[in-house]
């Protein structure tokens, strides 16, 4: 309630106005970011047990068509150690998975922006609205009292 004894939402919509604004801040700041990010190559997990000329040999190898087995038989890499190069390949090993779900961009549904929109305008014309039907009342009220004399 103001001054004036009239009633208003204005501190709450101000509030919920500002955490919207600050989150849809924080999205296009981390979205901004996001394509360097990915750009560098940072090391998920424990060093590959592989030199790179094993890397590239255990390569090589996958792609003539030699199966997982088949590699370690050739090289002198464990099983694992040669999964992880191949996964490496097709981008499908749990690092890769694990480095990507943590950056990705943060897309805000549009249906999801119309309602936040949608709630600033009845915000925005919710006191008006209270206050016309106070007014509206009053004079009801007013008339109310003058019926009763005659």
């Amino acid at each position: 309630m103001t001054e004036d004894g009239s009633y208003t939402w204005e501190p709450f919509w101000d509030k919920h106005n500002k955490l919207i604004d600050d989150y849809n801040n924080l999205v296009r700041r981390w979205n901004k970011y996001v394509p360097f990010l990915n750009t560098r190559k940072r090391n998920v997990g424990r060093p590959l047990a592989a030199s790179e000329k094993q890397v590239a040999e255990v390569r090589r190898l996958r792609r003539e068509g030699r199966s997982l087995r088949g590699i370690v038989d050739d090289t002198s890499l464990g099983l694992p150690t040669v999964r992880t190069i191949v996964g490496q390949m097709n981008g499908d090993d749990r690092t890769t998975q694990k480095h990507r779900d943590r950056l990705e961009r943060i897309e805000i549904d549009r249906q999801q922006i119309a309602e936040w929109k949608r709630e600033r305008r009845t915000g925005d014309a919710l006191p008006k609205r209270v206050q016309a039907a106070l007014k509206q009342g009053r004079e009801l009220a007013k008339e109310a009292r003058g019926l009763g004399k005659a």
